[in-house]
């Protein structure tokens, strides 16, 4: 089946058990990774290989319950559990004693620290390794239901994202001008990770301003543009060694450049 197929199954299956979707995740799921969460089984493999400090999100819903016996009637022990779970519990006879009882968890690698996932989270990867799901429970064996998890990322460690949940840039930067040192134009590449007023300006070693190359409101996301080794007038600077600045609301980031006459 296609990524795409399991997707909309995900989701009809979501919906069969009285459950929503937030609009933002409903509009873009099928841009995503959506896992059934096997509630019966100890730690499942997802596939998702994560790198060291990349950042993902994972939103999850869904509800199950921890014996076949149903549906549970009034007064009844049996519960019916989303991915929050319940109050953290002590026990050790729980997959991972400390956090939320019946609540949805994860861990990095076959052997890494289980932590809480619950209904919605960002997590930063502490270590490389593959994605590991699982319900913290006592016995998973006789669990039945479904949890679903819709993941987003990762993104590089770092990254900065937008109101809906989309990857915009690691961090305000420079990439390396080309050709650098120049003796015509130089092309100058930049990331802005916020919606800001952006300053692109050339800097002499003593730190004055030579030239400015762009000065306005803008966007967030990825830009170029170029410098011809001119001043603010038009006139040719000497041969040596310049500084490209890009600021916005008071961060900035800075190359150094070569011209050569």
């Amino acid at each position: 089946m296609t990524r795409e197929g399991i997707v909309g199954m995900v989701l009809v299956l979501i919906l069969s058990v009285a459950v929503t979707v937030p609009a933002w995740a409903q509009e873009r799921v099928s841009e995503h990774l959506a896992i059934e969460v096997d509630v019966s089984a100890e730690w499942q493999g997802t596939g998702v290989m994560l790198g060291l400090g990349e950042l993902t999100l994972i939103y999850a819903k869904g509800l199950y319950a921890i014996t076949d016996q149903m549906p549970p009637g009034p007064g009844s022990w049996q519960y019916w559990w989303g991915p929050s779970g319940q109050q953290v519990s002590s026990n050790s006879s729980f997959l991972a004693p400390g956090l939320s009882r019946h609540c949805l968890i994860a861990r990095i690698g076959e052997t890494g620290e289980p932590f809480a996932i619950g209904e919605f989270r960002y997590f930063v990867a502490e270590t490389a390794g593959e994605l590991f799901l699982a319900v913290n429970d006592q016995e998973s064996t006789t669990n039945h239901g479904a949890l679903y998890a819709f993941l987003w990322g990762p993104w590089p460690a770092g990254a900065v994202l937008d109101g809906d949940h989309r990857w915009i840039t690691d961090r305000l930067g420079l990439q390396e001008s080309r050709p650098n040192p120049f003796d015509g134009r130089t092309a100058i590449s930049y990331a802005v990770p916020i919606d800001g007023f952006v300053e692109v300006s050339i800097l002499d070693t003593q730190g004055r301003v030579q030239r400015v190359l762009l000065s306005e409101r803008t966007t967030a996301g990825t830009y170029a543009t170029e410098w011809d080794g001119r001043d603010e007038v038009g006139n040719q600077l000497a041969s040596g060694a310049y500084y490209c600045r890009v600021a916005v609301d008071g961060t900035s980031s800075a190359n150094k450049l070569i011209l050569l006459r």
